[in-house]
């Protein structure tokens, strides 16, 4: 008999699909009997497929013990297709698919290995292989349990490692972050009390330059030059930081022309020393202020996005 033939086939596939569809209340052996005589087997013919059956089965059987666990499943699996009720069926099958996962750790298989396990059981609540098979799929399911929890509590564990460098990081951020601020603040006092030094010596000159004026005033050819510094000198009073600079430096150009106009003679010399005197602590000033500026430009710039409020600030020609 050839169990290839397309009858056959089609008995198999109405048995695993009437014992699927039967849920926990599976067909019994005489009522697949009925089923095949319905398609077309006789008596004789399906007496020859549950020997066919028994073959398989003790096939599988060889297979297992031989460690040949894929061609175990197939065999068991063919002779429970044909006959879910021959004894040890579901349970060699059970076998074979646990030791196939144990092999490639396939949790498929041990999946499957759970269900034919079951399954004896439902026909023979004592049988002893599909006992095993059940309290070995139990075992490792509870091993890998643990192993879960230990990976979760590993993964908890690295989260709060996490958390805490980096919360750490941006400690160390923050902490940067204020040592920045308050360096850019002491960076542009010393900018400040630099340009007061600056206004000192400047304020000094300053002084000297009404006599200068006077002195300058006695040529009356010079008037034009006198009025460009007290018109610079009222524009610095009441410029702004941006203003005050270049002012500033206009008003130095014009008072060093006005020292040109003066005739030299000991009292009017004296007054020109005293000017140079001032003039030379400006210069020194400046360049002591341009040196202060240089550094908080530098920051300023090296922290601009995190630190808008700080601008830089200009330069002595």
């Amino acid at each position: 008999m050839d169990f290839k033939e397309e009858k056959y086939q089609a008995q198999l596939r109405a048995i695993v699909n009437a014992t699927e569809a039967s849920g926990d209340r599976p067909l019994s052996l005489s009522e697949l009997k009925e089923l095949a005589n319905s398609m077309g087997l006789s008596d004789k013919e399906w007496e020859q497929l549950l020997e066919e059956g028994n073959r398989l089965l003790a096939l599988a059987k060889n297979h297992l013990k031989a460690r040949n666990y894929t061609d175990a499943v197939t065999a068991a699996d063919e002779a429970t297709a044909i006959n879910p009720y021959l004894k040890d069926g579901n349970a060699v099958l059970a076998q074979a698919y646990l030791m196939q996962w144990l092999d490639d750790q396939d949790l498929v298989k041990m999946q499957k290995a759970e269900y034919y396990a079951r399954k004896e059981l439902k026909v023979d609540a004592h049988d002893t292989q599909a006992l095993n098979v059940l309290s070995t799929v139990q075992n490792k399911k509870r091993i890998l349990g643990k192993d879960g929890k230990l990976k979760k509590y590993l993964f908890i564990g690295l989260g709060v490692i996490s958390l805490l460098i980096l919360i750490s990081y941006f400690s160390i951020s923050g902490n940067s972050s204020k040592g920045t601020a308050f360096k850019l603040i002491e960076l542009e006092e010393e900018v400040n009390a630099k340009y007061e030094l600056i206004q000192t010596a400047t304020e000094r000159r300053n002084n000297l330059v009404p006599e200068l004026l006077k002195a300058v005033q006695s040529n009356d050819n010079n008037r034009a030059i006198i009025n460009e510094i007290e018109n610079l000198q009222k524009q610095i009073s009441s410029a702004n930081a941006t203003e005050i600079i270049p002012l500033e430096m206009a008003l130095e150009k014009k008072i060093n022309e006005a020292k040109g106009l003066v005739s030299t003679n000991d009292s009017k010399s004296s007054l020109i020393i005293s000017i140079e005197g001032a003039e030379n602590r400006i210069s020194f000033a400046r360049s002591a202020y341009n040196e202060a500026v240089k550094n908080y430009n530098v920051l300023v710039k090296q922290n601009q996005a995190d630190f808008p409020q700080f601008e830089t600030k200009p330069y002595y020609p």
